[in-house]
């Protein structure tokens, strides 16, 4: 199939999302599909062949990083209508049998687009809706503004979503809340993201049971994902334990740093690539996500267990279905206190060791779930292809 893939971030480097959206054209592409991509220019460019890249307008983009990817959606119709007319006069949609979004802030666009093309829409839904203010980071005056217009555009979303062919989530959690946001107009399934080739081909180490433990914290350093909170636990631990920050710039950037200069027990990373983070993993014994928000699916805490290391993740979204069985896993409520945080982490540190053979076993039968092979027959089905 020849088909149009709608995914405005890209080639942002915002999170897990893009991630996903990358492999997945790569699977495609492996599949002997052509696979062209529609994404907002300003981005690090992966490419030119097959790329077709739409300018926003400049007060647009001065608000991406503070609202991360949320701001440029708010107003709606305006700016739909500006980016289908770039759209259209840079693509022959003709030449397309089908067009993907994995990106559900696309999706009224990439429903335009194959309304235009007259062929089959489907959405691969990674974010949980209906969205919450809390994902947006903001924390100001303008909050109650900001909660209307994403109000006001939630007409346009049920709509698109009511015109897809198929539509497919991350996980059971995110499937159930996209029913509910969709009011019941269709069925939803479930489509775990593939593992990219770097997991596929890790080897977890074995960790080290004895001395002072070393925590990792792996996301975006803002609120919603909690790592305040977990730099607060780690101050207030009985147990021996050093804490490693990796991951993407965010809001709480220059405070973590701060951190890190007042304490040596805390290290703080540049961001690392998705290549690193196997490597990283191996040097920790426990991984940490103790995410406020409600995940779709939590690449983190995944990562973790793939890795076969203790996960202390917090109770939210999806992050129990994905810790499912798991017997490396401590969960609690992210809604607790810094001080009930610090006795998990303490019970995770005395409580250090290996997956036995069976555990191991039965961890490949989880895994199968998010294995790569049969990905592109699942899309040309949603597809009709």
């Amino acid at each position: 199939m020849r088909i149009l893939l709608v995914s405005l971030f890209y080639e942002h480097d915002f999170g897990g999302a893009e991630l996903v959206a990358r492999r997945a054209r790569a699977l495609l592409q492996a599949a002997g599909w052509e696979v062209d991509v529609l994404c907002l220019a300003g981005g690090r460019s992966l490419g030119d062949k097959g790329f077709y890249r739409l300018t926003v307008p400049a007060w647009r983009r001065l608000g991406e990083q503070w609202f991360k990817r949320s701001i440029l959606f708010l107003p709606g119709p305006g700016l739909d209508r500006h980016l289908l007319s770039a759209a259209k006069k840079q693509i022959d949609l003709a030449n397309y049998e089908g067009v993907f979004c994995p990106d559900f802030n696309a999706i009224v666009l990439a429903s335009e687009l194959a309304g235009v093309a007259e062929c089959p829409l489907a959405l691969w839904l990674q974010e949980n809706l209906p969205r919450r203010l809390d994902r947006l980071n903001i924390r100001s005056v303008a909050a109650p503004l900001i909660q209307r217009l994403l109000e006001k555009r939630e007409p346009d979303w049920r709509q698109a979503i009511g015109e897809c062919d198929a539509v497919a989530c991350v996980s059971d959690f995110t499937r159930e809340q996209g029913m509910v946001f969709a009011e019941g107009s269709r069925q939803f399934s479930t489509l775990y993201p593939p593992l990219d080739e770097v997991l596929e081909k890790a080897q977890p180490s074995p960790p080290r049971c004895d001395g002072p433990a070393r925590l990792l914290f792996l996301g975006r350093l803002s609120l919603e994902k909690g790592v305040d909170l977990l730099l607060d636990a780690h101050a207030q631990m009985h147990e021996e334990a050093t804490l490693t920050l990796a991951g993407l710039e965010g809001p709480l950037t220059d405070e973590m740093r701060s951190a890190a200069d007042r304490d040596e027990r805390v290290r703080l990373l540049p961001p690392v690539s998705p290549s690193e983070v196997p490597v990283l993993i191996n040097e920790h014994e426990i991984v940490c996500a103790p995410s406020r928000v409600e995940e779709s699916l939590c690449r983190t805490a995944l990562e973790g267990r793939l890795m076969e290391r203790l996960v202390v993740a917090s109770d939210r979204g999806a992050i129990p279905e994905v810790l499912s069985d798991y017997p490396l896993a401590y969960t609690m409520d992210v809604g607790a206190d810094a001080g009930a945080f610090s006795m998990v982490l303490d019970k995770a540190v005395a409580g250090r060791r290996e997956l036995d053979a069976d555990e191991r076993e039965a961890e490949k039968n989880f895994l199968k779930r998010f294995a790569p092979d049969a990905f592109a027959g699942r899309i040309a089905g949603m597809l009709g292809g």
